[in-house]
């Protein structure tokens, strides 16, 4: 990919977490589990719901640009994404699997956060040496705030931030009661700001930064059942516009993603009668892959795109166009 203008060298980070299930318990989320979109089929409906059972699996990724040599090497230059990639293994049926990948392949330093260690370490032995694991819950300040000087600790600076943390917890309005509706703001929003706010203080002093929200297709057209979940993925892109319009002086570019159905091996588990309304609603005529995501990212944190910002790029194949 492209030659990155300035900025620290190669090292960068990316993480699981662990998803906050309507029973209150934390159960650990696991990227090969994990989908965007999963349709649900009502006994006697005709329709599909759309529904996010759980986003990704994935809380947050942190991620530092990387260098062809991929050090921390202080006195490095002018660090670029390696062209072409690096070959890395993947990490299948998952939208954070896949960006921790892509961007580890472009010679970013991955660290993983979540609450799981196994299922960290075990990414973290996939990305190799040049990942970190840190175990965090987002819904505590505390543990962001750890997260963050961990980070630091490791790798002296963040240079690009994803926003992914999604979790849900739905009712009709009507019933839905705070806890639901604060779990889901708390982790799905209010994580984002206070990363963001960390992350753009040493980005301001080097004059450049990414950061990149992953929003919902259910943030702009609303869902049945999901208020707290589409409040919280509408706000994501509220956030991020208004964080674009802070911070583009100081040549950070902050831009979100809203993806819809997406291949997991969720929607894998639905019946062909489950498949067919699902595909009906997508004109383009197929279920999108976690690459797709991966793939805008990588180029949303490139120096190619660095003339966009305050921008929401669709990934739904036409199921939404606006």
């Amino acid at each position: 990919m492209g030659q990155s203008g300035r900025g620290p060298k190669g090292a960068a980070t990316i993480g699981t977490s662990g998803n906050r299930h309507s029973s209150g318990e934390l159960r650990d989320c696991d990227f090969s589990k994990s989908g965007h979109h999963t349709p649900r089929t009502h006994p006697g409906n005709t329709g599909c719901r759309c529904s996010t059972v759980h986003e990704f699996g994935c809380h947050e990724f942190w991620l530092q640009r990387g260098t062809k040599r991929a050090t921390l090497d202080s006195h490095a230059i002018s660090p670029k994404w390696c062209d072409p990639p690096r070959h890395s293994a993947g990490v299948p049926g998952a939208i954070g699997g896949a960006i921790a990948n892509k961007l580890s392949s472009l010679g970013a330093n991955v660290i993983l956060t979540g609450t799981n260690k196994k299922k960290i370490d075990d990414l973290e032995k996939k990305l190799g040496p040049n990942s970190l694991g840190l175990i965090a819950d987002l819904s505590k300040d505390e543990e962001i705030a750890n997260l963050y000087n961990e980070s630091i600790k490791k790798f002296k600076s963040i240079d690009i931030l994803v926003n992914n943390a999604g979790i849900n917890r739905d009712a009709l309005s009507i019933r839905m009661t705070k806890e639901q509706w604060n779990e889901v703001i708390n982790i799905n929003l209010s994580a984002a700001f206070k990363l963001s706010q960390l992350v753009i203080k040493s980005m301001m002093k080097k004059k450049w930064g990414r950061i990149v929200g992953i929003s919902s297709i259910i943030g702009i057209r609303g869902n049945v059942g999901q208020a707290n979940y589409a409040a919280s993925k509408a706000g994501i892109i509220g956030l991020h516009k208004s964080l674009a319009l802070e911070f583009a002086s100081r040549g950070i570019t902050v831009n979100c993603i809203a993806p819809g159905f997406i291949e997991s091996p969720m929607t894998e588990a639905l019946s062909d009668e489950q498949k067919e309304i699902m595909l009906k609603k997508i004109p383009i005529g197929n279920i999108g892959k976690p690459e797709d995501i991966a793939n805008c990212v990588a180029f949303l944190t490139d120096e190619k795109a660095s003339f966009i910002t305050g921008s929401t790029v669709n990934i739904n194949g036409g199921m939404l166009m606006v």
